[in-house]
This record gives C-alpha cells, structure tokens and sequence, in this order.
C-alpha cells in the first residue's frame, strides 16, 4: 500500500528576484538551475513521488516558482494525479494573463508577502527596488481574475510594529485570509537572527494589532509555532495557532531542487542521508516512514521536559534550533531561548550594537 502524505512543497527551483532578508535558501541563485537537464529532472521527481505515494495537497514554492521554466507542466501532472495545489509567491512577475492562466489550470491559490504597508518597509526585506510596487499590481490581477489570494506577512522586530498598517493594506486589497509568519531564523534566515527576530513583546504588539482585524472577521492563522510557555495564544482568538507538524499526521515535507527530502522547507537536513530520490538504489516510499521522521518528536528540547505542552509544541521550531543554536536540537526554538539564556540575549544585543555602529 502507498504510503498517505498529507502535503509536500516542492521547491521548483531556488532561482528568485529577490533578494529577502528572511529567507531560508542557502542556494539561491544557482545558475544550475536554468540548464534544462536540471528543470527536467526536478519534473521528474515530482512524477517519482506521485508514482509512489498517495498524496493530498501539494505546494508550488521557490525560490519563485514563476521562474520555474516547466511550471504548468508540474501542475498539469498534479491536476492528472487529483492533487490539488497552491503556490507561494513573492508575485514580482504575477500579471493578468499569468493570473488568468493558473486559474485555467486549476491552482487553487497563491500566497503572496508583504512585509510593511509600504515600499520602504518592504523593501527593507526585499532588497530590491520597485518589488512593493510590483507585488501590488500581482495581489490586483490575482483578485481580478479570481485566483484565491492568501497574504503574508513575516512578522519580525524590525516591523512588528507595523503589523496593525500593513493587514489595513491587505483590507483595502480585497484580501481576507491573511498567514502571520512569526520569522524563524532557520537556513540562511539564521544569520539574520540578531537583525529579524522579535522579542516576546514585540511578537505580544503584533497580534494586539491583528485581534481587532480578526475580530472584524479577517482570517488570521499564525503559521510559525509559538511555544505555549512564552503566549497564551487563546487570548488571541479568533486568530488561529498551529504547532510544528512534523511527525504528525498533518505534516508538509518540502522536496528540495536537487532532489533531497527534508521534515519542512525550513529543515536542512535530507531524510535518510539521501540526496536525490532519483537514485536508482533509494526506496523513495521508505523515505515516508523513516526514522528521521516518525522519531522526529521524540527529540523534545531537555527544556522542555515535564511540560504539559512538550508533546504538541515541541519547543517550538526545531529548524530554528538546529540552525543557530544546536544541531540535535537539544535547545528550544531562538524565539523562546533569547528570554530564557542569558548568554544568548547577551550575544543578541552585542550583534545588534555592532550592526547600529
């Protein structure tokens, strides 16, 4: 029997036209990713995984997926597979007539960002001039046309304060569901941690300014877990909390462009060790039930112990750890340990002084 996958992201490519402070992509810009030998062999890994799993949602990621040369292909063999899927897009090269032509092709929405209500907020993330502009005009055509727009907005220090202004943008777009992405510094992210991560209090102001849209019937989700110990979320309702999915019936693996397998697309790490399932020797349904993944929350932070919490919550994001503050993910989530180390809040404050200098 095939193995059942709630939800993989394929990252098409790592390819993008931005430059964001945030991202997790340590290989973007690899200009292997143009050759076509390399574009179509990420098309066939994702009609391997369909060939041996039964798979229930997909995500089209990046990188931006719209550079991906072969993109309505994948979707095309998704749609022929009855899998339906979503992109997340930065929507730099989203028009009209594209816009129009993922809805003929049966993409269920996209997701774009914004980071701050204007162009010097966001594009003090983007690092590319024009991008707040260009998104715009994106998140338009997606609502002209009737393709189902999700916001974004990654919630960090530097515009936490600015949450309240950029979901008014959002309103005055159309747009109605909208994910709070508390930034974590996993990846390449991690050498942003002293610049982007917010503190409790900031994190605290952020969703003070969103209840009232929530309550005011925007749909609010956080998709970055908060550890139950730092926020009592239920105080926010109607926004909703999600935790860490990995291990869980509810998990989206991320399937990387030179083939490797990984717990989410924030995790570094391949499954198994295996760096591309089109090896002719990997089992690639095996992967499913790896170790790597049904034992993943068993590794529960030591600080964790004894919580009531520790089973759902997990210390928060296991990526973030891994990537700034221990590879076996012996400490919890940076969010969490910067109010509970004091040699870690004091390393922050020293890298942000110098970086103010």
């Amino acid at each position: 029997m095939s193995p059942r996958v709630h939800s993989i992201a394929f990252e098409l490519t790592t390819r993008c036209n931005l430059r964001c402070a945030h991202c997790y992509n340590a290989e973007r810009g690899d200009r292997e990713q143009t050759k076509q030998g390399h574009v179509d062999r990420i098309v066939q890994r994702v009609e391997r995984i369909l060939e041996v799993v039964e798979l229930h949602h997909a995500t089209l990621t990046g990188g931006e997926p719209l550079l991906f040369p072969r993109l309505f292909d994948v979707i095309e063999r998704l749609e022929g597979s009855g899998v339906p899927c979503q992109l997340i897009s930065n929507g730099v090269q989203l028009d009209k007539d594209l816009a129009a032509r993922l809805v003929e092709a049966g993409v269920r929405g996209i997701q774009l960002s914004l980071h701050g209500p204007d162009a010097p907020s966001h594009e003090d993330y983007t690092g590319v001039a024009g991008s707040f502009a260009r998104t715009l005009l994106g998140a338009e055509a997606a609502m002209q046309v009737g393709l189902p727009l999700t916001g974004c907005i990654v919630v960090t220090r530097r515009n936490a304060h600015l949450v309240g202004e950029t979901l008014s943008l959002w309103k005055s777009l159309g747009v109605k569901r909208i994910a709070l992405s508390r930034f974590s510094p996993a990846g390449l992210a991690g050498r942003q941690v002293a610049r982007l991560l917010p503190s409790l209090p900031e994190v605290i102001s952020a969703f003070d300014q969103a209840l009232a849209f929530a309550n005011d019937g925007m749909q609010l989700y956080c998709t970055m877990p908060i550890p139950s110990c730092a926020l009592e979320t239920k105080s926010y309702a109607p926004i909703r909390f999600g935790c860490c999915a990995v291990g869980t019936s509810k998990q989206e693996l991320a399937l990387g462009p030179a083939g490797e397998l990984r717990n989410c697309t924030l995790h570094q790490h391949a499954i198994g060790g295996v760096r591309d399932i089109l090896a002719p020797e990997v089992d690639v349904a095996a992967l499913f039930e790896h170790p790597d993944v049904t034992e993943y929350r068993k590794g529960t932070p030591s600080f964790c112990e004894g919580c009531l919490h520790a089973g759902s919550c997990g210390g928060g994001c296991g990526a973030a750890s891994m990537s700034v503050l221990a590879n076996d993910r012996s400490l919890p989530d940076p969010f969490l340990w910067q109010h509970v180390d004091d040699d870690f809040e004091a390393q922050l404050q020293r890298e942000r002084a110098d970086e103010e200098r």
